[in-house]
Formats: C-alpha cells, structure tokens, sequence
C-alpha cells in the first residue's frame, strides 16, 4: 500500500512539472491569457488579446512556456494504475473477494519479483492456485519458475515457499527442465562456518556448518554434502586435524567431507525439518603469529533428492554443485597456552552433576552384522542418551561403561556446542553416545557410568573455556538388552575371504548354518509362521 500512494504521489508531481511547461524564450507574456507581449509591452497599458490590465502587479509573466505532453502522459498512468489497484483493494475488503484472482498474470510475476516478503508470497500462491485449476498455460508456469528460480538465487530478496511449491509443481508435471532442476537444487540451502573464537597456535580449531536459510518448497527433500576445498590463514594453509574419514578395507579415505545439510519442507512426507550437521578440525600451524587472524575456508556444496546417491569424490562437482567462501576472525594464542581451565570439584557440585547426567538406562544391541568381505559377525552395541540443559559446571569428560573390573568406553560428552547435529533433536541439550562393547556379559542387569575429565575434549567445542575437573560415578545404571537377527546367505555368512583363503565351507547347507549360528552365539531367525505353527 505504502509503495502505491508513493507511486500516486510521484505522479501528481509529474502532472504539475509537465503542465507547467519549459520556457522556450524570455518575451513578456500576459499572465491572464497568455498572449506574447513582444514590441507590446510595456508600451501599452492593456493586454490587446483579452484586455487585461499589464500595469498591475504580476500581471506579465517572462518566457512562453510548452507543455510536456509525455511527461503528463507518464504523471497520469502513475496516479491511474496505483489508484485503481487502491480502489480494487478497498473493494475487496468491502465485499469479501479476493482481488488477486482477476490480477494478470503479468502483475503477478511483478509483484512476486519486486514486491515485499507478503506480497511475493500472496502471487505465488494466485499462481499456484490458477496452475491446480487448470488455468494457468505451460507458458506463464515456465514464467513464474524462470521468477521462482530467480528470486531463490537473490539472497537479497526474501524467500517464500510458496515459490519452492510452483517449481516443485513444473517437476511434478515433468516441464522443469534438468538444468532449472539443478540450478533449484545448488541454491536450495544457504550456510555458514562458524568457529571456535580463539585457539593456541599449533592446536586444533574446530569449524563447523550451520544452515542459515532453507530456500525451498513446503513439500521439497533434499540432502547435501559440504566438502572442504581449502583452508588458509594469511599465507598458511591449513590442514585437517583428524580426517573425518577413515579408510574402510581396501579403500583408501576421503578427507574432504565436512558435513550434511537436510532440507525437508513442511508437508514433507519425512517432516524432518531442516538442519545441518558436522564440520572439520584444522591444524593451526605451530609458529602462526599471536593476535587476530582471518580464516579463509572455501567450500562445495552439492545437493540432491533425498534417497538420491551423492557423489563423494573430491573435486568431482555438477550443476548442481554451489561453491562459497567464507571469512571467520580467530585470535590466535601462544603456542601450548591453555585456553581451558579446570574447575574445581566440590562434593555439592559432584552430586548434582551425577543426579543430572544419570540415563536411568543403557540400552545394550546384539546382533549378527554381515559383511561381504568377512561374513557373519557378532556385533555388540552400548548406547545412552542424556539430558545436557543448564548443567551446574561444564563438562568436557569421557565416558567409560563398567562391569566389575571391566570398561568400555562409549565416547566423548560435553554440554558445549560441538560439530555434531545441529537444529533439531529431541530437545535443547540432548546427547547421545554409543560404542562397540566386546565381549559384555548379556546378563549383565546393572552397570555404572563413570566420567572422567578431559580438557581436550572442551577445546574440540565452539564454546566451552572451563571443563570441571572431577570424576563423576553414577551407579547400578539398569542395562536393556536387545537382540536382532539379519538372516544371511551361505556366501555372506562366511564372506568373500574366509571363501578365498579357505576359512569354512562354503558348501554347508542352512540346516549346518544354524547349528553354527548357535554356537556362535547368534539368536536363531524367527520361524515362519504357517497353520502348524500359527504366528
């Protein structure tokens, strides 16, 4: 509304500008009537055309005056259209309708394209509505994605899901082309890095990916990878502390992933919001000058279909690949200075952390794990969850699982903010670890939790400075166990290299193969129920 009164308001201007003319000479002109006074004035006392007084005052005027037809022209469409679209709006709330309904389909993509976040809005969902009914033409749908697609791309320019929907509707009816598919999939997610504010030279600095917007439709899915292209500070590059990837057999590791982005719209059949998770630890190199000091870090991102494969080769990218750089201001420290303290235990403290980081249950998952390569294996798993909100002290400790004189540990626990998943869960502060716990007694009903301080786990957070500095022991913790069974064939049940280098029989038949299951330790496969053995 504001921006049509504007548009009235300039126009008026212009009318006034334009019927007041340019003075195209200085001859004396009677004000009254307008005729040109030249080797007349001031020797005669009387307009000779109408008779009009010239001797009083301002009677003549200096310089005819021409009009500016166009200009009018222009003043006077700028005061029709606006006010005919006021005059419509003040109708509609009068009666009830909707005016966008009778709005061309030209305005629309106008209005879409240049108009506020409400507006925009309101034309993709008039678009939306005609292409559902049937009157919109494969022509002007093509238009309002070409729109869609461009507003998406304008980080300046708000985004609506309403457009995420029509652009999802053209892929649906199969008239999205796979480059506007691609280039809707490589602007769908905008992110940014954020670090850990200061850290000693020589240490690790943890980076992590955040998703700052979701640019998509209210039924959209999507996945994608962020990948590492380069980190530097000044004239240092940086490397990776702890490569995310490990290599897995024969395969060598890719060092390159730094995280997932997940983008499901609101009526997704997988509701799982958006989000983003994980990051990478740099090795600040030893020597870097103390002070502030800017991280450059360059990123990939590629984006797809939920489900769809994602490529993770390094440097391998498409068109539907973003690429992005990214400045962060870290102040760097001396070498080996401590940038966390420990705080000291008190017995009060000690309890009311043990109370708080108390499971209530560890939850213990057996089961038969096949491979292709080494067969059938016994797989046992420990995992707890916990509820991290306000802790009394800050804590940065590893966990350790104990039975008697037995410990497993189950991994790392802190209450500051890490690079794993961030933007949903259950709740603010919840923490889940797990680990593989060989050899655990299954009759095991209660185990004790304990731990243990770890100051370097602190520094691998984005926030953390201190880290309490006691053990924590929380006791007779009910353990649950759990048991799957995943049924195999005779080749996956001894693998490929047990089948090689001659390691069982790969001539057992299913009969032989239970009774090996059995002494392996394996939970039997649920029988299939028939009308002897009903279910």
């Amino acid at each position: 509304m504001a921006a049509l009164l504007v548009a009235v308001a300039l126009g008026a201007a212009l009318v006034v500008f334009a019927w007041r003319g340019k003075r195209v000479n200085d001859h004396p002109i009677c004000r009254d009537c307008g005729f040109d006074l030249e080797s007349i004035y001031p020797e005669k006392i009387t307009c000779p055309e109408c008779g009009a007084g010239l001797k009083r005052p301002k009677g003549v005027r200096i310089g005819a005056r021409r009009k500016r037809w166009m200009t009018l022209v222009v003043g006077l469409l700028l005061i029709a259209m606006p006010t005919s679209l006021i005059v419509a709006g003040v109708a509609a709330v009068l009666t009830g309708s909707d005016i966008a309904r009778y709005t061309p389909v030209g305005v629309l993509l106008l209005q879409g394209r240049y108009g506020d976040s409400a507006a925009s809005a309101a034309a993709a969902k008039e678009l939306m509505r005609r292409e559902s009914s049937g009157t919109l033409s494969a022509a002007q749908l093509d238009s309002g994605v070409q729109v869609a697609l461009d507003i998406q791309e304008d980080l300046s320019r708000p985004w609506s899901p309403e457009w995420g929907d029509l652009i999802e509707t053209a892929s649906v009816n199969g008239t999205l082309s796979d480059s506007d598919k691609a280039r809707f999939q490589k602007n769908a997610a905008v992110i940014e890095l954020e670090c850990r504010p200061k850290v000693s030279a020589g240490g690790v600095l943890p980076v992590r990916t955040k998703l700052k917007e979701a640019r998509i439709g209210s039924g959209t899915q999507m996945q994608g990878m962020v990948s590492l292209v380069s980190a530097n500070m000044g004239s240092r590059k940086l490397v990776e502390a702890v490569p995310p990837n490990a290599a897995i057999g024969f395969f060598p590791a890719v060092n390159m992933q730094m995280g997932w982005v997940y983008l499901t719209g609101s009526s997704a059949r997988w509701g799982m919001g958006t989000a983003a998770s994980g990051g990478v630890e740099l090795r600040v190199p030893k020597g870097t000058s103390a002070g502030a000091q800017t991280l450059g870090i360059s990123v990939k991102m590629t984006v797809q279909p939920m489900g769809g494969m994602i490529s993770w080769m390094p440097g391998q990218t498409g068109p539907n690949t973003q690429s992005s750089e990214h400045r962060l201001t870290v102040e760097v420290l001396p070498q080996d200075l401590d940038t966390v303290t420990v705080v000291e235990p008190t017995n009060s403290t000690t309890e009311q952390l043990e109370a708080m980081l108390n499971p209530r249950t560890v939850s213990v998952n057996s089961y038969a794990q096949s491979s292709f390569l080494f067969g059938t294996q016994m797989t046992q798993m420990a995992g707890v969850s916990f509820q991290l909100t306000e802790p009394p002290a800050p804590i940065a400790h590893r966990v350790f699982m104990r039975n008697g004189d037995r410990e497993w540990e189950l991994g790392p626990l802190a209450s500051g903010e890490g690079l794993d998943m961030t933007g949903w869960g259950p709740s603010e502060g919840f923490r889940y670890i797990s680990a593989q716990v060989r050899g655990f007694d299954e009759k095991t009903k209660a185990v004790d939790l304990v731990f243990r301080p770890d100051p370097s786990i602190a520094l691998r957070t984005l926030d953390m400075e201190s880290v309490y500095g006691g053990e924590l022991v929380v006791r007779n913790v009910e353990v649950e166990t759990e048991h799957s069974h995943i049924q195999t064939t005779t080749t996956q049940s001894h693998g490929v290299l047990s089948w090689l280098f001659g390691s069982g029989d790969d001539e057992q038949k299913s009969g032989e193969q239970a009774e090996t299951d059995d002494e392996e330790g394996i939970p039997p496969a649920p029988e299939t129920p028939s009308e002897d053995n009903p279910p």
